[in-house]
């Protein structure tokens, strides 16, 4: 009797493998892109909320006060990567909290020349704005006429002047 013998090895061709690790691959890059998209959506949600506790901050300097911004030495200032030490003096108790939240939404926010601004074109001891610049793109504004999110024409009125 013949016995027939294979020569055929055990395994995967070169093609097959190709094949498996393309789709592996665009797999991952969906995957890596999603991630990142959550990432940035994660890192604004943190300023915003950082952003409403200076805020809250901003309210409790008015009840003590009676002026929104006697925290801040200058009526309208804008903070970006060199920190916010200089900016909040004067007679506040809060000047100390306002630096370090300054600091921490400044890391935060998109690197650029200004990303964070507080003060009011307008009259500080009745009106206030912050600003910061989210890393979607966005500029987030609250204030004393309320919080808005977007393209903010500084131009007209809003929350950059809070009328």
């Amino acid at each position: 009797m013949l016995y027939m013998i294979s020569t055929r090895q055990k395994g995967f061709t070169l093609i097959e493998l190709l094949v498996v690790i393309s789709v592996i691959s665009l797999l991952s890059s969906v995957i890596f892109a999603g991630l990142n998209s959550a990432r940035t959506k994660a890192k604004d949600a943190l300023i915003k909320q950082e952003v409403r506790e200076f805020e809250k901050l901003v309210a409790l300097e008015y009840l003590s006060s009676g002026n929104y911004l006697k925290i801040e030495t200058p009526q309208s200032q804008w903070f970006n990567s060199g920190g916010c030490g200089g900016g909040f003096a004067g007679g506040s108790v809060y000047a100390s909290n306002a630096i370090e939240l300054c600091n921490k939404i400044v890391a935060n926010a998109t690197p650029s020349v200004n990303n964070f601004h507080v003060g009011n074109s307008v009259d500080s001891s009745k009106y206030y704005s912050i600003m910061v610049y989210l890393n979607n793109g966005n500029l987030f504004c609250v204030g004393s006429s309320g919080a808005s999110e977007g393209s903010i024409d500084f131009n007209n009125l809003g929350c950059w002047s809070n009328p």
